[in-house]
């Protein structure tokens, strides 16, 4: 095995090094960019494939190379497994695990930020993360609200997105100085203390409300440190100032969008402190005052925004029109806006900036990568434009926000593209694929409500919720240990899927492709899926208590005879579960209440117990509970986490009656790959 070590000049110096990495290139690239222009590799580098790990090594020498801590650090790694929003039950066990023993992404924040090390944490490629517990005021423990960062956390996001919110259902944001409703806090709140991360993540639907600090930064809030890359901030609303992002600390963006957020002022961003921007694409952010892009509010001459290679355009101010894109307010005479390299505007206001209007900017939508991106269509003023290929600091930057590689083009000698995507002539805009929803009521009480788009998730397998402690990067073989990939680098695309078709079990009766109106609805239930890694400990419970309007057990039709019992489960994109039960000699009367279907084998698609029932009582009608448990292997194979809102519905093929019930926001309690869990009381 090689060494990785520092030299006399403190530059980090590796020989004969064989990373595992994900198979793609740029592991020394990302070295570089991160423990900058004096982090070397010489020697023979191979990189042995295995997909989402890299050597801890690697890991903690870019930590500390990022951000300049002396000596390695005894880091941890929290594989989040868990989409729903739950909080760490233990924060002295060194675990990352909820009361329902899985690893959510605020379980995660909890424990690194109980630690002084550098931690890292990894997201499933391509999974939401709704973010649910809310609470009045601002908490900084991340055990509510946003997310606070007291800590040094790395999130690899693999193309996850944090949200506030339910999925499917666009929190309504009213910006009218309180916090009266459930989703009005933003994702992020990064402490002074804290230093975060964030790579491959999208950050959308934050809401500052409020007044005083909890009303500035919708998406993120930056007190210390922060760095973003290959992510996209989006659809994000504060009601003071910077939409995306509000900046007092120190804030690195490469590679990256911020796109569709709102605010007073800084739309996109506002700053008072340090911003450093490369190959950043800034547009169609609003602000209902001044600065739809970028607000740089200065203190003191100390401070500066420097931006090289980066597109600031198509973003509105309402009030100040000459300020659409940029705007600077400042109590010196000299404010820093240092633009390097080449950096368009759409508009005025940007300092130094080129003025053009021939962006030719695509709509944010999938373009292949991880995040979403606005795509150059052809003829774009910032095709090939880049002065060169290099950050602010001088560190090459080899890709885009896509992971795809920079330069290209016919350009020669060939040149960058200035923004966070690279065209080419070779390769077709593809078409966007971004999955529309309804607008949602996200109004503004100085402005208008605006819609917006819903990526739609992609299921990947499960983790564990264990706390993997980082070796210490020595020459020993010992310290090979797996961790996740910190490199930029290209990735499989997370592609959108469409519509799940519906697994079904039983005859040929189906259910319906959506759900059906006019179903009797239950004053209580619960619905629970469970995915374990040994199929047998599979399961699938439904109950649906004392239903109105009462019903006799004809409803139910003649399950001993000739009735086929569906059960059926959608998702936001129809159907995705279906068992269809067959009348036959598993069923049985019970008394005159109803039937029950009993087989201890699970012969039907891993059911177990079905009953039929009316409430007991003299009453020949009367309230309806249905109750279904099924388990084993034979349960259907169903993608979670399902896309909310989720609905189940009992009905037959002989007589029109139905029974359905419906989860979503505060009575979906899990929502993971290995679990969902619904409850309406």
């Amino acid at each position: 095995m090689g060494t990785i070590q520092q030299g006399p000049s403190g530059a980090f110096l590796s020989s004969q090094c064989h990373p595992t990495s994900t198979g793609q290139p740029g592991f020394q690239e990302r070295l570089r960019a991160w423990g900058g222009s004096e982090a070397q590799a010489w020697g023979e580098w191979s990189g042995a494939r295995r997909a989402g790990v890299v050597t801890a090594v690697a890991l903690a020498l870019t930590w500390a190379a990022l951000a300049g801590w002396a000596g390695p650090a005894a880091a941890a790694t929290f594989h989040v497994n868990e989409t729903g929003d739950f909080i760490d039950t233990d924060l002295n066990d060194g675990l990352c695990k909820t009361a329902l023993n899985t690893c959510s992404l605020r379980a995660a924040v909890m424990q690194a930020n109980a630690t002084a090390e550098a931690d890292t944490i990894v997201l499933q490629a391509g999974q939401i993360y709704p973010l649910k517990l809310n609470t009045p005021g601002d908490e900084d423990a991340a055990a509510q609200d946003d997310l606070d960062i007291s800590s040094k956390i790395f999130i690899d996001g693999n193309g996850g997105t944090i949200q506030v919110g339910p999925v499917g259902h666009p929190p309504t944001c009213n910006l009218n100085g309180t916090e009266e409703l459930a989703w009005e806090f933003r994702v992020f709140h990064v402490l002074p203390a804290g230093e975060l991360v964030l790579d491959s993540v999208t950050v959308r639907d934050g809401c500052a409300d409020g007044s005083g600090a909890i009303a500035k930064g919708g998406g993120i809030f930056n007190g210390g440190k922060l760095t973003i890359r290959y992510s996209t901030v989006t659809a994000n609303r504060a009601r003071d100032g910077g939409g995306g992002l509000y900046n007092s600390g120190t804030v690195t963006v490469v590679n990256s969008t911020f796109s569709g957020n709102q605010a007073s002022s800084g739309g996109g961003i506002q700053t008072e402190n340090s911003l450093y921007g490369s190959f950043v694409t800034i547009v169609k952010n609003s602000a209902s005052a001044t600065a739809g892009g970028i607000l740089a509010n200065f203190a003191s001459r100390s401070v500066a925004v420097t931006m090289k290679n980066c597109i600031v355009a198509n973003n509105v101010a309402e009030v100040e029109t000459a300020t659409n894109n940029c705007f600077t307010l400042t109590s010196v005479s000299d404010p820093k806006w240092l633009s390097t390299g080449t950096n368009l505007a759409g508009g005025g206001g940007c300092p130094s900036f080129t003025p053009t209007s021939q962006l030719n900017l695509g709509p944010l939508a999938n373009n292949g990568g991880l995040t979403e991106t606005h795509a150059l269509l052809s003829g774009s003023a910032a095709i090939d434009a880049a002065t060169d290929c290099t950050d602010v600091d001088g560190t090459t930057v080899s890709r885009d926000q896509r992971g795809v590689a920079r330069p290209r083009g016919s350009a020669q000698p060939p040149k960058c593209d200035v923004g966070a995507y690279e065209w080419d002539p070779d390769i077709p805009t593809p078409t966007p694929t971004a999955t529309p929803t309804a607008a949602p009521t996200v109004c503004l009480d100085f402005t208008t409500c605006f819609p917006r788009e819903t990526p739609t998730a992609t299921e990947t397998p499960i983790g564990t919720p264990t706390r993997s402690p980082s070796p210490t990067p020595t020459p020993s073989p010992s310290h090979t240990a797996v961790s996740p990939t910190v490199t930029p680098t290209v990735r499989p695309s997370p592609t959108p899927t469409p519509p799940l078709a519906p697994t079904s079990v039983g005859p040929s009766a189906r259910c319906p492709a959506e759900p059906q109106p006019g179903c009797d609805q239950p004053r209580r239930s619960k619905l629970v899926i469970r995915k374990w890694p040994l199929e047998a400990q599979n399961g699938v419970e439904l109950l649906l208590w004392r239903g109105r309007p009462r019903r006799d057990p004809s409803a139910f039709g003649n399950p001993l005879a000739n009735t086929n019992t569906l059960v059926c489960i959608y998702g936001q994109n129809g159907l995705v579960l279906e068992f269809v039960v067959p009348p036959g000699a598993f069923w049985s009367r019970v008394g005159q209440r109803g039937f029950a279907y009993v087989d201890p084998a699970g012969s039907v698609g891993g059911v177990q117990w079905l009953s039929l029932e009316r409430r007991a009582g003299w009453l020949a009608r009367h309230e309806t509970t249905i109750k279904l448990e099924a388990k084993g292997a034979g349960i259907p194979w169903v993608a979670l986490p399902l896309a909310e809102p989720v609905t189940v519905q009992v009905r037959n093929d002989t007589t029109p009656v139905c029974f359905a019930d419906t989860f979503a926001g505060e009575h979906v309690f899990a929502n993971g790959s290995l679990l969902f869990r619904g409850l309406r009381r």
